[in-house]
């Protein structure tokens, strides 16, 4: 049998090995055959095709199985890469149950997808691998991934696997991850050329060019490379959300008119980018232009040639994995290899537990039998009840700090130690919410609070906000208050359904900055009328601030102490709580401390940031109006700016920047280099806040309000030039509060309304 299949391809022999030992364990099986373990010198496994589909279809009259052919072709092409990330092809060896050779290749420790998602559970007191899988592990094993694709992509005739997933991803036993199963892989004639036979992967893994068998739409079924990108931004997805992406949205959906409506991909795979963002979180690196975020949007894009090539892969790996490489990921590949290989239990710490149980029954049992040493060994006990550990606890979730009018909201809670699971089943998670400010009427009652554990050492306390307001999250684990808890949440509106104002206050003169003192009044300026209003917490009263306001107030903004700091013609000036003058500076003028029309004044970090509009730059002072630096220059490009209108900060330290001039918002990190930006053609802001991961920008030629995420994906939108309410003329200043709502300087209509 074995002649007779060397005999038609004769190219094989070289491969043949000798000496293969089967141990009769299964290692994996796929569409097309198992991978069982072998032993040929050193461990290895032998990849045969099942049995059905070795006398399958045939290529051609007169010519061999399919089967046969595309195993030939797989076993050509792997014994002509070398490269320590695909894994390495061994031999041929022919074994006597089956018609067909099987494919040896080196033996790994186990594929991605067992390890995030493992097949069966662990037993009771095991040590779960993905416990140690750090976040810089998971970067490194995305790089290793992205070198194996550009040694295929970039050869001199480009490979394109067409079937990569997380199971052809292997990892061995220095949790280097390696490609394998080129069985589909094919050849093309250059970086440029495509082919046209329809996808074979998996379809959660599969671009939508990969995917149609019409000969009417023939030239739409040619795909490149990209194809492998975008398979990659899904095994990135599941990689570090640790959640399979399977139950994926469909491709449309009807609106409201009945009209079908199409959804990206990355649409359709929103739900799973959830447990990225967490994952994220829980890291404290959370922000929507993080490398990793960007990658998977990137790579998820329906439009193949929109897609990043395998070089930008790489370099947005590096970036990821640089803010990542003090995890102690030495130590955690140790032991994520430890539990893979031997999956113990930690014996170590259960035994000194029950030494400990024994001791406290003991001396129950000596309390009850002598009363007279009652005292001291109710100190005894207490002692050793005290040294038994408190399971730490990691809590992350978007619920934490934010929320959104009938969202969803999450907050994770993963009691952990060496030994995740010993806590398992004693530890009991609960919940609970407490309204705080007037404007959050809900009462406890009337939100569906639930915990669920989600994996043997991981609880999920999830809940839907119903009304806007402030409230706390209070989390207790075995009856204990965690450390944080309880957590003061600000719900906001669902940002799409804003647009109908819940309260207008009129009698403003011209109003332009808004700002909120630590009792939630609403402090603005009044342009025309040289004072600050007051609106109380309530809304209902509005007073005048009593300090000496000059030549036309802008920007306003408060620090922690109270104080009031205030932009107007040329200047900057320091009240206090109660309207006294500090400090007044700045005259008409380019060199420091001068200025040509300042704007918006931003707090952050104990500096103040003015927008010094016909400077086109931000001058950055002390809390004292000292002078520190100033930031940007004239310019349409990256750090220049053209008539800065306001400024923003983001949790994650990055400043935003409307600028009238250039009609768009410039995102800057906290060293002020360049990240991205993002606008609307022909818009022209004049004001934005941040809040609920959402940017709102103020639009003065447009008179609508333009809500983007911190990625600068454009959300929804609200307004129109109007008198009535819900509609505006000169937009000014725009700001939020704990009170959940959106407060906006309609200034030509001389009010404030709030959405």
């Amino acid at each position: 049998m074995a002649e007779d299949f060397l005999r038609d391809n004769p190219g094989l022999r070289p491969f043949v090995l000798s000496d293969v030992q089967r141990t009769g364990h299964k290692i994996g099986s796929g569409a097309y055959g198992k991978v069982e373990e072998v032993v040929v010198q050193v461990g290895a496994a032998a990849k045969t095709i099942y049995p059905f589909l070795q006398g399958g279809e045939r290529t051609a009259v007169g010519q061999q199985p399919k089967a046969a052919t595309e195993f030939v072709r797989e076993c050509q092409l792997m014994s002509t890469l070398r490269h320590p990330n695909i894994v390495q092809f061994l031999g041929v060896v022919f074994f006597s149950d089956s018609r067909m050779p099987a494919l040896v290749m080196e033996r790994l420790l186990t594929s991605l997808h067992d390890l995030l998602a493992p097949d069966s559970p662990f037993p009771s007191g095991a040590v779960t691998p993905i416990s140690f899988f750090s976040m810089a592990l998971k970067c490194s094993v995305l790089h290793n991934v992205a070198c194996g694709l550009a040694y295929l992509h970039e050869r001199s005739q480009p490979i394109i696997h067409r079937d990569l997933s997380a199971r052809n991803v292997l990892l061995d036993s220095e949790m280097v991850a390696k490609i394998a199963d080129l069985g589909v892989a094919r050849i093309v004639a250059g970086p440029e050329a495509a082919t046209r036979t329809q996808g074979p992967g998996a379809l959660v893994y599969m671009p939508p060019e990969a995917f149609t068998t019409s000969r009417s739409s023939f030239d739409a079924t040619r795909y490149d490379a990209s194809i492998d990108i975008f398979s990659f931004g899904v095994i990135a997805i599941f990689t570090i959300g640790g959640i399979f992406p399977s139950n994926l949205l469909p491709p449309a959906y009807e609106d409201e008119n009945k009209k079908l409506v199409a959804r990206t991909e990355l649409q359709r795979r929103a739900e799973y980018m959830r447990y990225v963002n967490e994952q994220l979180r829980a890291c404290g690196q959370l922000r929507g232009d993080h490398p990793l975020i960007r990658l998977i949007q990137q790579c998820l894009h329906n439009g193949p040639h929109k897609r990043p090539s395998i070089g930008e892969v790489l370099r947005l790996l590096e970036e990821a994995r640089a803010g990542f490489r003090d995890e102690g990921s030495e130590r955690n590949k140790r032991e994520l290899v430890r539990a893979l290989q031997t999956q113990p239990r930690n014996e170590n710490l259960e035994r000194i537990l029950r030494h400990m149980v024994k001791e406290i029954a003991e001396l129950q049992s000596r309390v009850e039998g002598q009363d007279g040493e009652l005292a001291v060994l109710q100190q005894q006990l207490d002692t050793l009840r005290a040294k038994v550990p408190e399971p730490p606890l990691q809590v992350s979730g978007p619920g934490l700090t934010s929320a959104t009018v009938n969202h969803p909201t999450h907050v994770l809670v993963q009691p952990s130690d060496y030994s995740p699971t010993l806590y398992s089943n004693t530890a009991k998670v609960t919940a609970r919410l407490e309204p705080v400010s007037e404007t959050a009427p809900t009462t406890p009652s009337r939100i569906n609070l639930q915990v669920a554990m989600t994996s043997p050492s991981q609880y999920e306390v999830s809940y839907t906000p119903v009304s806007r307001g402030q409230h706390k999250l209070h989390v207790q684990v075995n009856d204990r208050e965690i450390n944080g808890s309880p957590f003061t949440v600000t719900v906001y509106p669902d940002p799409r359904q804003l647009g109908h104002p819940v309260s207008v206050y009129t009698s403003l003169s011209g109003p332009y900055g808004m700002t909120f003192n630590k009792d939630n009044d609403i402090i603005v300026t009044e342009s025309n009328g040289d004072t600050l209003s007051i609106i109380d917490a309530q809304r209902r009263n509005v007073r005048k601030f009593h300090g000496a306001i000059s030549d036309s107030p802008k920007g306003v903004a408060i620090d922690g102490a109270g104080n009031i700091y205030v932009t107007s013609k040329n200047k900057l000036q320091k009240f206090s709580a109660t309207g006294a003058l500090i400090k007044r500076i700045g005259r008409t003028g380019r060199s420091e401390g001068e200025f040509a029309d300042p704007r918006a004044v931003t707090v952050h970090n104990d500096q103040l940031y003015v927008c010094d509009i016909y400077n086109h730059r931000i001058q950055v002072f002390d809390l004292d109006l000292n002078f520190v630096r100033s930031i940007g220059s004239h310019g349409e490009g990256r750090e220049e700016f053209d008539e800065p209108q306001d400024v923003w900060f983001d949790t994650a330290g990055n400043m935003y920047v409307a600028e009238w001039g250039n009609g768009r918002i410039q995102v800057l990190d906290g060293n002020c280099k360049f990240k991205h930006e993002f606008g609307r053609e022909g818009s022209r802001p004049s004001g934005l806040t941040i809040a609920d991961r959402y940017v709102y920008v103020s639009d003065l030629s447009g008179h609508y309000i333009a809500i983007y995420d911190t990625s600068g994906q454009f959300v929804a939108a609200f307004g129109r030039d109007g008198t009535k309410e819900g509609e505006f003329q000169g937009l000014r200043g725009i700001n939020t509060c704990v009170d959940g709502f959106i407060h906006v300087c309609d200034s030509g209509n001389n009010r404030i309304q709030s959405f």
